[in-house]
């Protein structure tokens, strides 16, 4: 029986493929940059999307939310390491609090704080989904019931992704100027 899901690739594969995409071997995203900027894209169209194609608000929060978080994640993991590639970040788990905690760390390294609201947006999603468990399983929830405006929420993570993305250029282009040398340790 063919496989399912991940098939061989088509003899006649050319960039006018549109309904699929390469996966693994050199196709493979391998950095936490690149999965951090796939995961916010991927975030975009269900934002975008969701009422063109006749979903409510409530069948996508969940996914959305999940999406959000795992990007700020990811993004995380990528300055981290971007600063020091020796650092084994799945030894932070899920935890955006202590990945929120070593980026400040690393940002003293540059002279550079995090705003106090790309902060107090992290901690949110913290707050209410501790253990990355709530928006992926439905588990783990947080008493109270809550409101998301996703204009807002859009904007805010717009912005903070925006953000985190120049901490990366910055951390990126400072060791350029060193030669590839850590000067922070």
């Amino acid at each position: 029986m063919k496989d399912m899901i991940f098939q061989e690739i088509p003899d006649d594969l050319d960039e006018s493929f549109v309904n699929g995409a390469l996966w693994g071997g050199m196709a493979s995203t391998r950095n936490n940059m690149e999965m951090a900027e796939s995961f916010e894209k991927a975030s975009w169209i269900i934002m975008s999307k969701h009422t063109k194609i006749g979903l409510e608000a409530y069948e996508i929060v969940n996914p959305l939310l999940y999406l959000y978080r795992h990007t700020i994640e990811l993004y995380f993991k990528a300055i981290i390491n971007e600063h020091d590639p020796e650092v084994d970040v799945r030894t932070y788990s899920h935890n955006l609090q202590k990945l929120l905690r070593k980026v400040e760390e690393i940002l003293t390294a540059y002279k550079v704080i995090l705003p106090e609201s790309a902060v107090k947006i992290v901690l949110e999603f913290y707050k209410i989904d501790s253990k990355s468990f709530s928006f992926r399983y439905g588990e783990d929830f947080k008493s109270g019931e809550f409101w998301v405006d996703f204009n807002l929420l859009n904007r805010n993570m717009d912005w903070l992704f925006d953000g985190l993305k120049k901490v990366y250029r910055l951390i990126s282009s400072e060791k350029v100027k060193l030669n590839g040398k850590q000067r922070y340790s």
